[in-house]
């Protein structure tokens, strides 16, 4: 068994919500293999994310520029839809004794349009990537990745098969 770990970084932000920043002002920032991190477990498949001392800056919302509020994706910013059940006519049709009846659409009320159930008719919805809190907190993650990898190997110089070696056990 060899238990190996590898580091990797990337860019990494979360909703800014008033939390401490350790930026660059409080020194520069160490390197991948020069932050501290060791296993719950040794010899276990395992994952650990960190973020990077002294890399945090505040910055506006790339997703809602600061403003809170992005486009509703439902209703394309428009506020509504067309009515399903008039198809956008404002009205259906019946057949009585082969006649034809139109009707006012009920799920509409004749207009042909619904109200967005996502935004509410507003046109916009809260922004998911800052939690509608209009500012990102922006980092470099360091994500370190322990892997157990196992192998083995069977040196005999018999006519026996290497699967019945490696079943025996004892000495």
């Amino acid at each position: 068994e060899t238990f190996g770990e590898s580091r990797k970084t990337t860019w990494a932000y979360e909703p800014y919500k008033g939390q401490p920043i350790d930026g660059p002002h409080n020194g520069p920032a160490p390197g991948p293999w020069d932050i501290q991190g060791t296993p719950r477990e040794k010899f276990k498949n395992q994952v650990l994310h960190l973020e990077v001392p002294h890399t945090a800056s505040v910055k506006p919302c790339h997703d809602c520029a600061g403003v809170c509020r992005v486009r509703c994706n439902s209703c394309r910013g428009n506020g509504g839809t067309h009515c399903s059940m008039c198809n956008g006519a404002g009205h259906t049709h019946t057949y009585e004794h082969g006649q034809r009846h139109q009707h006012r659409c009920n799920m509409c009320d004749g207009t042909g349009r619904r109200r967005c159930y996502k935004c509410h008719g507003h046109g916009q919805v809260n922004c998911k990537t800052c939690e509608a809190k209009g500012q990102l907190k922006c980092y470099i993650k360091l994500t370190i990745t322990w892997t157990n990898h196992n192998d083995d190997h069977i040196v005999e110089r018999t006519m026996l098969p290497d699967e019945l070696i490696r079943q025996v056990s004892g000495q």
